[in-house]
């Protein structure tokens, strides 16, 4: 798909800047996760927030 500066791509609205604050081992997991769909991070994030697939489970145990 060729996409169309200030025309949503995939959603009814356009994404904008938000900032979180993670550590270096939740980026670099969220990372690695969307790399392995081929997604960026913002992507993945997306569809995970709006529930295209269940969240995967942690590594961490105490969480």
């Amino acid at each position: 798909m060729k996409r169309i500066k200030d025309v949503p791509a995939f959603y009814d609205e356009m994404k904008k800047g938000h900032e979180i604050h993670l550590t270096d081992t939740a980026w670099n997991e969220l990372k690695a996760r969307a790399k392995s769909k081929k997604l960026s991070v913002s992507e993945y994030v997306e569809r995970w927030v709006r529930g295209v697939w269940e969240s995967e489970p942690t590594h961490n145990e105490e969480i």
